[in-house]
């Protein structure tokens, strides 16, 4: 199972629907999901932009949050996306 890091931002509508999908699959599939919060943290926003180049290649384009990152597999999907989706990526590897 993935090790993932999950970038979302306080306010942020996208991730805001995004956390309980994360926490329901997070428990579903008993995986490490980390959550740090990039708006209001600058040590986790630094975090994020060193991921930038897979993070942007996910996001066509943007750094942007909601971002999650599989470190191992060097791995990103970025934006707002369905349970069904982040579950079968979740599972790939």
């Amino acid at each position: 199972m993935r090790e993932i890091l999950f970038f979302h931002g306080a306010d942020c509508p996208h991730c805001k629907r995004m956390r309980p999908i994360v926490a329901k699959i997070k428990d579903e599939l008993k995986c490490k999901i980390i959550a740090l919060e990039v708006w209001n943290n600058e040590e986790n926003a630094d975090k994020m932009r060193e991921y930038a180049d897979i993070i942007s290649q996910a996001g066509n384009g943007d750094l942007g949050v909601p971002a999650f990152v599989d470190v191992k597999h060097n791995e990103a999907k970025c934006g707002e996306i369905t349970e069904e989706e982040l579950k079968k990526w979740l599972m790939e590897k």
